[in-house]
């Protein structure tokens, strides 16, 4: 059986309390979360994927 499952999401324009609730039931139920309005712009982040696409990309060494 499959069920589905949603990613919190933690938006950073929210107040510190909301913030602090929604992260600690995130982190305690899902372990995992999105991050909202982190004020990172989209080039940084298109770069930062293609550096990660790059990186898994590589053969895995072997000593």
């Amino acid at each position: 059986m499959t069920t589905a499952t949603t990613i919190p999401i933690i938006n950073l324009g929210d107040s510190d309390d909301d913030i602090i609730s929604t992260l600690e039931r995130a982190l305690s139920d899902k372990r995992f979360v999105m991050v909202q309005e982190h004020g990172i712009s989209e080039a940084l982040l298109a770069n930062l994927r293609q550096l990660l696409a790059s990186h898994f990309d590589q053969p895995l060494e072997t000593n």
